[in-house]
């Protein structure tokens, strides 16, 4: 996926080079030296800090005249994988977007007739005005979808379309913090498709695919909407189950390995063959106050069950787990 910043910096290049105007996302504190702010945005992203709502300029040299806009960013709970680390806090000015837009023609064409065309002046200032707030609404429309769609390529697996492993860790350390502060139990499944490279080698990595695709959805179909279910790599998922015992998780394991297990593929002579998975179960106990265990260590328990699980002699069936 590209850099978001990269592709800000690209699209403002091509509305540039268009002729149409410029825009450009900055903070005060910025995570990439490209985004460093000019003396407007230094000086509006000060005035957002103290309240203001947005900003805007016009500013002339011996060439041009440049209308400015600016306007601020909020930070929100997904800005805070990223920007934690710099200080921020949710509701916070995280940095502000400045659109910049060339009216030098416009300015001339006004000066030329200012003496004859004063209404007329007064009338195209207004319209300019108007096509200028109707393009800045229309840019943060549409940067604010654009912002969607990269948050959410950012937290999931491009192939099964399940959270990925960064975003995973992340809701992990959540949960956990969580599950202190109310006593909670967590639980974590963490599963493995057996012989995975065999089915590669024998049938190709397009049915290999398929296979990810289709597990994906099982797990998606047999788990709560509070869990979080993601691709770990490779062949590997993992389960995250708020709020659950090792009871509860342990049958959630047996009902996923059993749907695998029931579920068939078609390989590419259309003949069909049937997958197994082993299966890891990590469970930690909030209610002992002297559980110090970290979202490292129950990581760390279930793939140990997991692997555990794999060099076990497998049962009649095929996959099976191990509780830890």
């Amino acid at each position: 996926m590209k850099n978001p910043a990269l592709m800000t910096r690209e699209i403002s290049e091509y509305a540039l080079q268009s002729g149409d105007f410029a825009y450009h996302i900055t903070s005060l504190i910025p995570l990439n030296p490209d985004n460093a702010q000019d003396d407007f945005e230094r000086a509006a992203l000060s005035g957002f800090e103290a309240g203001n709502r947005e900003t805007h300029a016009l500013l002339k040299d011996n060439v041009r005249s440049i209308y400015r806009y600016m306007a601020p960013l909020y930070v929100e709970d997904s800005c805070m994988p990223c920007h934690a680390k710099q200080g921020y806090k949710v509701g916070d000015v995280r940095g502000g977007i400045s659109v910049t837009f060339d009216v030098s023609d416009t300015e001339q064409k006004m000066a030329r007739n200012r003496f004859g065309f004063i209404g007329l002046g007064i009338a195209a200032s207004l319209v300019l005005l108007g096509i200028v707030l109707f393009l800045i609404s229309r840019l943060a429309g549409s940067l604010s979808k654009a912002y969607s769609t990269i948050e959410k390529m950012s937290i999931t697996d491009e192939l099964t379309q399940l959270f990925n492993r960064r975003h995973f860790h992340a809701r992990l350390d959540e949960e956990i913090a969580r599950a202190r502060r109310y006593d909670h139990p967590v639980s974590l499944l963490m599963m493995d498709i057996d012989h995975f490279k065999t089915i590669n080698d024998r049938y190709g990595h397009q049915t290999g695919d398929d296979v990810l695709k289709a597990i994906a959805a099982i797990f998606g179909s047999n788990t709560r909407s509070a869990d979080i279910v993601a691709r770990y790599g490779g062949e590997e998922f993992v389960v995250l189950l708020p709020e659950t015992e090792k009871e509860t998780a342990r049958i959630t394991a047996d009902k996923l390995r059993a749907a695998i297990e029931r579920q068939a593929f078609t390989s590419p002579d259309q003949s069909l063959f049937h997958v197994t998975a082993s299966f890891g179960v990590a469970c930690l106990d909030m209610t002992d106050k002297n559980n110090a265990d970290t979202a490292q260590q129950i990581a760390k328990m279930v793939d140990d069950a997991m692997y555990q699980a794999k060099k076990a002699r497998p049962q009649p069936g095929g996959g099976f787990f191990r509780l830890m």
